[in-house]
């Protein structure tokens, strides 16, 4: 606000007639109300500070609304009922608004466990009551939940559910960086006729925000109505975007496309100014790549087919993408299922899958797998595809089963395996637990996580349905009792996420959960694993902790390192 009115001033002064000019009282008032310091200061920000590079808050001034003002926004959501994936409306009841607002912009990009990638997007999807929460009755525009909700979904890649939630929830955006929202996910949508026809229409009531100013610009180039670039100088990418023909941003360049502001960022990927180089990206490079460019890779029509797979199966792995989402965008699965002749179409899937190992994307095989006989399978892939089948809830038909006790008994470790598995997968145990035999179970036949395994079945009640066997071995073994000691970190944690849930504040309980599991599985403490499951069913997510806990566990299992 104090750049434009400090450069109306000067407009205003290089434009009058010399008649005014030479009338210092007028402008002398007008400098009367602005401080020595915040002159000072005005004037030296342009070699100080690249304005639209800090395209966030900075360029809205801080606005207060009432509360009811946001109140429709703050309760919306996509989700609305349990059964199409809400979490209740009564998720944020006798909760704090400082609370929720912090732990909502800390929400971290990957987790430790399977799953919880979906709940955190459920989490921001649900549409709730914030009749009940505490805090004050005006609000910072900008800081309401919606608008957080909306920045965390668009942080995560989830663009095509935050543009469902905004345009479902908004006609016309009470605060400016609600607005600017709303654009930029009409950019990443690649639409920028339909942005700058918005820019139009609501636009004008944003004109004191860098961001709408410098989009006005931009759709002037770009509809042809105006060639003032004065305020796009300190924008190098968009001047070369309207100026060079041939400007390309390499899509291997993902720190340069992450530095730039939101506005260029939409622009490059609108206008189509990415250059894929599909024989240069490696496994390693994919799987660096930050999940908002991930996703807005995924969803560019430009994005050559030799990297849709390998995309899609990295966002996929992440949980950025469920099953059915990816299903329905990725040819070889669509290919696979239309043939028509069973054999054919087996013969085609375990080619394939012969190479995968990721058990998300196998998972995503399901539907597929369950229709297979596995008579010609060996014992490797028959624990593969079981596994896959178990990691997607779906459940194994007979002769798989069949398959598995027939391996099991001659392997002791995969016995091992299916007996933890047994213990809680929804269609009952596979394997007899007092059968006897025909070898002893020793430490090397146990899981090399068994502290973690053993953790998620304490929580969930389940412990009592493995193996004795499986149980004697592991009580034996002292280095593989669970330490006592993580350290304070691992204690604050577990205290925040006890705490919210005795408490019975829902949405908090979510929240800990989410921020105490993030990171690497492998370093979670068996403890915190505990805690977070039992204390998500404590506040009546039961089935969304057994959905995560047998995901965990098949994950576990099959990803085994141990001897």
């Amino acid at each position: 606000m104090r750049l434009w009115l400090l450069t109306g001033l000067s407009f205003c002064i290089l434009c009058a007639p010399a008649s005014a000019q030479e009338d210092a009282n007028l402008f002398d008032m007008l400098l009367d109300e602005i401080t020595e310091s915040t002159l000072e200061e005005l004037t030296r920000l342009p070699e100080t500070v690249e304005v639209e590079k800090v395209e966030t808050q900075q360029d809205v001034p801080a606005v207060t609304l009432p509360l009811e003002a946001l109140a429709p926004y703050e309760s919306a959501g996509s989700y609305t009922t349990i059964i199409g994936g809400s979490l209740g409306k009564a998720v944020w009841k006798d909760h704090e608004r400082e609370d929720i607002t912090e732990k909502l912009k800390t929400l971290p990009a990957t987790h430790s466990l399977p799953g919880l990638a979906q709940f955190q997007k459920r989490l921001l999807l649900t549409q709730a009551d914030i009749g009940d929460l505490d805090g004050p009755k005006e609000i910072e525009a900008g800081q309401d939940l919606f608008t957080l909700r909306l920045e965390k979904l668009i942080d995560h890649g989830w663009y095509d559910e935050a543009y469902k939630l905004y345009t479902d929830t908004v006609q016309n955006p009470p605060h400016a960086q609600l607005a600017k929202i709303g654009i930029l996910l009409i950019l990443y949508n690649g639409d920028l006729p339909t942005a700058c026809l918005e820019e139009k229409v609501i636009g004008a009531d944003y004109t004191h925000t860098m961001f709408f100013r410098k989009l006005d610009a931009v759709c002037g180039l770009e509809l042809g109505t105006s060639d003032n670039k004065t305020l796009l100088q300190d924008n190098e990418t968009i001047l070369n975007i309207y100026e060079e023909d041939t400007f390309m941003i390499p899509a291997l360049d993902t720190q340069r496309l992450s530095d730039l502001t939101p506005l260029e960022r939409g622009l490059v990927f609108s206008k189509g100014r990415i250059q894929y180089n599909d024989n240069l990206f490696s496994e390693e490079i994919i799987r660096d790549i930050p999940p908002h460019l991930l996703m807005l890779y995924v969803r560019d029509d430009r994005l050559p087919d030799s990297l849709k797979t390998s995309f899609l199966r990295e966002a996929l792995i992440r949980g950025l993408l469920t099953g059915p989402q990816f299903r329905k965008r990725d040819e070889t699965y669509k290919d696979i299922q239309a043939l028509q002749d069973p054999e054919e179409r087996a013969e085609k899937l375990a080619t394939y899958l012969s190479t995968e190992s990721s058990l998300p994307v196998l998972a995503a095989f399901a539907p597929l797998l369950q229709a297979m006989t596995p008579d010609q399978t060996t014992q490797d892939v028959t624990l593969k595809y079981a596994a896959a089948m178990l990691y997607a809830h779906k459940a194994l038909p007979e002769t798989w089963q069949s398959h598995i006790k027939t391996y099991a008994l001659t392997n002791p470790k995969n016995y091992v395996y299916f007996q933890i598995v047994s213990a809680i997968a929804e269609n009952g145990s596979f394997l007899e637990k007092n059968k006897v035999l025909p070898f002893e179970l020793t430490e090397a036949d146990l899981p090399q996580n068994m502290a973690q395994l053993l953790a998620i079945l304490e929580s969930l009640g389940a412990k009592k349905g493995l193996d004795e066997k499986v149980l004697m071995v592991y009580e034996k073994q002292s280095d593989l009792t669970e330490p006592s000691d993580y350290g304070m970190q691992t204690d604050s944690l577990e205290n925040d996420i006890k705490t919210a849930a005795q408490e019975e504040r829902t949405g908090l309980t979510v929240l800990n959960v989410l921020k105490a599991l993030d990171g690497d599985k492998t370093n979670t403490p068996p403890s915190l694993i505990r805690v977070a499951l039992s204390s998500l069913q404590n506040v009546g997510y039961i089935d969304d902790a057994r959905g995560i806990a047998q995901k965990t566990i098949v994950d576990i299992i099959t990803n085994d390192k141990g001897e």
